[in-house]
């Protein structure tokens, strides 16, 4: 493994191949990029390498399907998220109900495990506030 002290490297050198890859690697903009490209042919097959990919049918349908898994998993962990804030809702319902005396009988028990978390919420504010379980959800 080598490390590289990108301060200590003369990036003006024309002769150095090391100074024309970072020149390269940090290229601001196209302009920079296709004049670093000319200079050298191996860098110029780095530079099109890209752009060859990018047409190919295959890697823009992996393309598709990599976005496509990375939705799926934010959509699962927001869903992971509001389900976990659903069951610390759900505790601290029977905790608040238990404090001001409402009974838990088993139907509002399931009825609990239907409601949203926005729901719960307002079911925690009634019993804490008017110490009743309220006549609808």
């Amino acid at each position: 493994m080598h490390f590289i002290e990108l301060s200590k490297i003369d990036l003006e050198q024309a002769d150095n191949a090391l100074a024309r890859w970072m020149r390269f690697l940090l290229a601001r903009n196209e302009d920079e990029l296709e004049e670093i490209a000319m200079s050298d042919p191996n860098i110029r097959r780095a530079s099109e390498a890209p752009k060859a990919l990018s047409e190919d049918p295959e890697v823009q349908e992996l393309a598709r399907q990599r976005e496509m898994s990375q939705i799926n998993l934010k959509i699962m962990h927001q869903f992971a998220v509001e389900e976990g804030e659903a069951k610390g809702l759900r505790h601290e319902v029977q905790t608040v109900a238990r404090m001001v005396g409402v009974e838990l009988n088993e139907s509002r028990i399931a009825e609990l495990e239907t409601l949203g978390t926005d729901a719960l919420k307002r079911l925690v504010g009634t019993l804490e506030h008017e110490r009743r379980w309220p006549e609808r959800l």
